[in-house]
């Protein structure tokens, strides 16, 4: 990241501040101790001041809608340093955050002041989407899945605007009106809701204030006609009978079900990937939705060969290779996932079992094993819904992850094709 600088041990975030705009500020540079000596910790901590520098340089240089935002950033400081009780002047009531807004509000055009108070006393609310794009980046790893988040939320602003605008009959006044699928419905509330968690983080809306909590979809909202189903057990035997020519799909198929990984993850797969943990063997897999699906899973015993296999030929940067499309992971997963819904067509499969529907098999072979949910979560790379869990808990071991994958079995129902050699 540009933006961090090292100081002696410690990181430090910096901006250069454009010379026309310096004297708005009294200062060439924004500059902050991150107060950490990893690199790593500084980049994520400093994604969200240099976002406010870049604000408070957009709203100097007379871009409205970041005059509104940095006011509101303003507005919870002054509440936050009040609450502490740090007064630059405690007989005037003056924080520190009270004086810059003054001094600030000062170096903007005539036409700017009025709007910036507005916001800062509360008058004016803010734009709803006012942090989606930066909310989107924190979250999400994967760009296609971060713009689908932003998207969510450019709908919903569509319909309710502003901040103080989001009420629960506003809400189902949006609801009502939908006419979707419900499980496009459904991503858009789930995308909403973790927004509007994030805009609680920050102080942008108070904790007291729930409108997404407990929402029901109301009954215009239509069913979503086909549901994506797992492979059960008779199928996995004439799936892998059936795919057991193209030696790469079966490879990838293989990986999926024996770890729940989305093909996605499959393909990105490098042979780097394959490492130790706490002295047992595993896939590193790098995710494609959130920062939960980042993510350490033991290799099953019963494709512990065929891995085996695939790292001895180090021909090909790549896990699985000889995919017909080395470009991109992203090419990649095209061209194994095209090939593999020709082939379970070809074999009679409906539509509503694809190479997706592995990964549903291996969580439903976890649930009938007995496995806890958490670790099972771990492992598939889903985020934790509850807050103990979700928020404080650093995960499972190594060691509870490689009990579940002990607890599993697929032997039976797959022809014993594991090795690549023969």
């Amino acid at each position: 990241m540009a933006n961090i600088i090292l100081r002696g041990n410690t990181w430090h975030a910096r901006l250069a501040i454009p010379a026309r705009l310096r004297h708005v500020f009294n200062k060439r540079e924004f500059t902050q101790s991150l107060k950490t000596s990893s690199k790593p910790v500084a980049a994520k901590q400093a994604i969200e001041i240099v976002a406010n520098w870049k604000l408070e340089i957009a709203a100097a240089n007379g871009d409205g809608t970041a005059v509104d935002i940095l006011a509101s950033e303003l507005k919870q400081r002054i509440a936050e340093e009040k609450i502490r009780g740090q007064y630059a002047n405690k007989k005037l009531g003056m924080t520190a955050s009270d004086a810059y807004a003054d001094h600030y509000a000062d170096s903007l055009p005539q036409r700017d002041q009025q709007r910036f108070y507005d916001v800062l006393t509360g008058r004016k609310s803010l734009p709803f989407n006012f942090k989606s794009k930066v909310w989107a980046e924190q979250v999400y790893t994967n760009n296609k899945t971060a713009n689908a988040a932003i998207a969510s939320i450019e709908r919903f602003s569509l319909h309710t605007r502003l901040l103080d605008d989001v009420t629960r009959s506003n809400i189902k006044r949006w609801l009502s009106r939908e006419r979707r699928a419900k499980a496009t419905v459904e991503k858009d509330l789930s995308f909403l809701r973790s927004y509007w968690q994030h805009l609680e983080d920050i102080g942008a809306v108070s904790e007291d204030n729930q409108p997404f909590l407990n929402v029901k979809l109301p009954d215009t909202i239509k069913n979503p006609k086909k549901k994506r189903e797992p492979f059960t057990n008779a199928d996995l035997a004439i799936l892998f009978d059936g795919i057991v020519s193209d030696k790469t799909v079966m490879l990838a198929s293989l990986i999926s079900l024996h770890t729940g990984a989305r093909i996605a993850e499959v393909m990105a797969l490098k042979i780097s990937d394959v490492i130790a943990v706490d002295n047992v063997e595993c896939l590193h897999i790098d995710g494609t939705k959130s920062q939960a699906a980042i993510r350490d899973v033991p290799i099953h015993p019963s494709i512990s060969p065929v891995i085996k296999d695939l790292i001895a030929d180090d021909n090909d940067r790549w896990l699985i290779p000889n995919t017909g499309s080395k470009q991109t992971s992203k090419s990649r997963e095209n061209a194994v996932g095209k090939r593999f819904g020709r082939l379970k067509t070809k074999m009679g499969f409906p539509s509503t079992k694809v190479f997706h529907s592995l990964r549903k098999s291996f969580v439903t072979a976890c649930e009938q094993a007995g496995a806890i949910e958490g670790v099972v979560a771990d492992i598939v790379g889903h985020e934790k819904q509850t807050m103990t869990f979700g928020v404080y808990s650093g995960g499972s071991s190594i060691k509870q992850r490689l009990e579940v994958m002990n607890a599993i079995n697929f032997d039976q129902e797959i022809a014993p094709i594991w090795s690549l050699k023969q």
